[in-house]
């Protein structure tokens, strides 16, 4: 039996074995004891400690000023007085805490926990699991100091050339998946199973008490195989010592327990404090966050990182992740903090600085480094399979994804990522069971469905992208990334009102990167029905803002979103004034925001008729950017680009068909399909311009001009080659869009024409 059968009674345990309950309540316990298997168990396991607690007078005297205190800021509770749903009535005089915390000042003083393995443990090498550590007698960790304790344990002892440290996000997702909370795996039964399931070698456990005098943990040291006890350690904090310090002492008693060479007592064993941050509640601002990014609640991760700078603006993991979930310009100050961080975290941070600054080589070679020193760190599998999908070779991240997943069967990000790489391989089969399998570990998430409406919609499948979206609202309201997809599906069917109504109610998201691309998606509404001055007024409101929220990198694809406006309408000079300006913009312009402005001045160059300066532009382009993997396809769109507006039709098809060959945005196959369509290779136009028109992606607000006048070229390239009533159809779609257009572009007075005469023919 693995549970009380009578909660009332369990919860009265401590009290009977510290006699403190009356003679009534004493003899109907005991007659629960006989009736439950599950109390007399823990009575038995308890017995000893709870007869050494009544006879010692250490903690006889702890326990008078505990009760004493309590009594004394605390009114007693009558019987009759309602109580709220989720708590219950104390019968007895000193209440649960006080008790639990006495009894287990002592248990941490000399206790051992017997771990047996119901099957045999095949163990990794010196693989250490570090439990979470019990907070006595807070079982729910208010304060966080279980999980403090426990991160920065593991973060101690990952420093240990010698030591295997599994990641406390791999042990709580281990538990998860036997149906157990964090809380509750440092317990005999659930931390077997877990040993089992992670391969340990050894199991470290253990729990922690909070007096007035300071901190005391107490740990034990587990044969995982065997359930023997190697050792056991107790650090009692001198008084104003910081948990830091403690960890340091545990940490180095643990060391010296395990049968570890005698090199490793050589190693240099920096402060955890040094490696991390000198403030706890900084420190436990960055754990809320991380738990937070597990969750893919990004706006709230964002909040807490924010919260840990203000009060160490060190540290340096904290700048890590925000370069990832908010601003790609806090990389820098990661690096320059990053002697702050463990040897492991290093790699990270200089991977990511690397991979931000478009040096793709480098940040593969140190998340390789990173591999052969920690081989079960699923985190930089899941950063190389994000780094080949990229570089647009899904199948290659296919294996890294997996790799993770053997690690870590449980591991959400992995399946997610999974799902995405399968389906860039046009494999929709394994990217539904991929994510399926994400909604099973984590069905109270919302973002397993919010991917698998991205897959949905990927796969022209409308109507369960958008109930998938709406599963994701319906488990956090506030879930803005499906509730901006929804916006997407409503501007597909041309409801501009919701479409609006949504991107607003995004644009109010306390995470400002989010704010951000929802005011793009707002000028998106108008550049899509052809309002182009409506565009552009509010871009320049919009990019006014995302200046203000320092939001650089969001101003600068609104730029250049308006640059294309003004090419359309043969205000070039203006178009490429504008980006230039973006250059000149606030805060550090990263590499791939200079690619980015050096791309769209090469076409608005060509689109003027400027070819020298686009030619040397793009020259400027191959020097910096083409020894990066990622942009060379970029160069080949370039130089289709320059020979497509100079009217040399075939070098254009073979550069933007070399192009195509990478992952890429549309407005690559777009242009191949009018090279296509110029060289009068209909067929590949064809297929081509099918793909992009039948397909619906956020891209449309970025190269919209090329979604729209996708519609137009493919009615005239279905015209070509005779299918009459099918032209019809792409003309009638293109001026459904563009038909009230506040100007007359010269595809819009054609497309009418020809669609008059078709209709008047047919």
């Amino acid at each position: 039996m693995n549970e009380c059968i009578n909660r009332k009674y369990g919860d009265m345990l401590y009290a009977y074995e510290l006699g403190m309950l009356s003679e009534s309540e004493r003899q109907d316990f005991e007659q629960h004891l006989i009736e439950c298997e599950f109390c007399s168990r823990l009575a038995t396991e308890n017995l000893e400690i709870a007869g050494i607690i009544r006879h010692d007078q250490e903690i006889h005297e702890h326990a008078k000023s505990l009760v004493a205190r309590e009594v004394h800021e605390e009114a007693p509770v009558p019987r009759a007085t309602p109580v709220k749903k989720g708590t219950f009535l104390r019968p007895w005089s000193y209440s649960i805490p006080v008790a639990a915390a006495i009894l287990l000042f002592l248990i941490l003083m000399d206790w051992q926990i017997d771990i047996r393995t119901s099957n045999e443990v095949v163990s990794a090498d010196n693989r250490l699991v570090v439990l979470n550590f019990a907070n006595i007698p807070d079982s729910l960790d208010r304060d966080n100091l279980s999980d403090i304790t426990t991160n920065l344990l593991i973060t101690d002892l990952g420093e240990s050339e010698n030591l295997r440290i599994m990641s406390g996000e791999y042990i709580n997702s281990l538990a998860m998946s036997l149906g157990y909370n964090k809380r509750e795996i440092h317990q005999a039964e659930s931390a077997s199973e877990v040993a089992r399931l992670a391969r340990a070698t050894w199991i470290l456990t253990g729990s922690i008490l909070r007096i007035d005098s300071g901190l005391i943990v107490t740990s034990q040291l587990v044969e995982a195989a065997t359930g023997d006890v190697l050792a056991s350690q107790r650090v009692m904090g001198e008084p104003g010592e910081d948990i830091f310090a403690v960890v340091d002492n545990l940490s180095s008693q643990v060391k010296r327990d395990l049968p570890l060479p005698i090199s490793a007592g050589k190693q240099p064993d920096r402060s955890v404090a040094n490696i991390t941050t000198h403030s706890a509640e900084a420190y436990r601002h960055y754990l809320q966050g991380i738990e937070y990014v597990a969750r893919t609640y990004y706006a709230e991760a964002i909040e807490q990182f924010e919260r840990a700078l203000e009060l160490d603006s060190t540290f340096a993991m904290v700048y890590y992740f925000l370069a990832q979930y908010d601003d790609g310009q806090f990389i820098n100050q990661a690096m320059e903090y990053r002697e702050h961080a463990s040897k492991k975290e290093k790699y990270y941070i200089e991977s990511r600085y690397y991979l931000l600054h478009q040096d793709t080589a480098r940040a593969i070679s140190l998340l390789n480094k990173l591999l052969n020193e920690y081989p079960d760190e699923t985190l930089a599998y899941s950063n190389l399979g994000y780094i080949y999908r990229k570089l647009g070779d899904p199948r290659t991240s296919i294996t890294y994804y997996e790799t993770a997943i053997k690690i870590d069967p449980f591991y959400r990000d992995a399946y997610n990522s999974l799902a995405y790489a399968y389906n860039a391989v046009g494999d929709h089969e394994q990217s539904i069971l991929a994510i399926n399998r994400y909604i099973e570990i984590a069905p109270g998430e919302p973002n397993p469905y919010d991917t698998r409406g991205d897959l949905f919609l990927h796969n022209y499948q409308f109507d369960a992208a958008m109930e998938s979206y709406r599963q994701a609202l319906r488990i956090k309201p506030d879930y803005f990334t499906s509730l901006l997809k929804i916006g997407h599906l409503y501007l597909q069917q041309q409801d501009y009102r919701r479409a609006d109504s949504c991107y607003r109610v995004c644009a109010l998201s306390p995470e400002s990167g989010m704010r951000a691309y929802s005011r793009q998606c707002l000028a998106g509404i108008p550049l899509l029905r052809g309002q182009f001055t409506r565009t552009l007024e509010v871009i320049d409101s919009s990019v006014v803002v995302d200046l203000s929220d320092k939001e650089y990198g969001a101003a600068i694809r609104k730029y250049l979103m308006k640059a294309r406006v003004l090419v359309v309408l043969e205000r070039y000079e203006e178009a490429i004034a504008t980006i230039i300006s973006c250059q000149n913009l606030g805060g550090e312009v990263t590499g791939q925001s200079t690619l980015q402005c050096n791309t769209a001045l090469v076409q608005a160059l060509a689109d003027a008729g400027q070819f020298d300066r686009a030619e040397r532009t793009l020259e400027v382009i191959r020097s910096e950017h083409l020894p990066v993997d990622s942009t060379i396809w970029n160069y080949w769109y370039l130089r289709g680009y320059i020979d497509f507006t100079r009217g040399k039709i075939e070098p254009a098809v073979r550069s933007l068909a070399i192009a195509n060959e990478s992952s890429c945005p549309l407005s690559v196959g777009y242009m191949l399909a009018r090279a296509y369509l110029a060289n009068r290779q209909l067929s590949q136009a064809t297929v081509q311009f099918e793909t992009i028109a039948k397909g619906f992606s956020p891209e449309r607000f970025y190269y919209g001009f090329c979604f729209m006048r996708t519609h137009y070229y493919l009615g005239r390239t279905y015209e070509e080659s005779q299918w009459i009533d099918k032209a019809i159809e792409q003309y009638e779609i293109f001026l459904s869009w563009w038909g009230d257009s506040d100007t007359d572009l010269p595809e819009i007075t054609d497309a009418r024409q020809r669609l008059a005469r078709l209709r008047a023919e047919s």
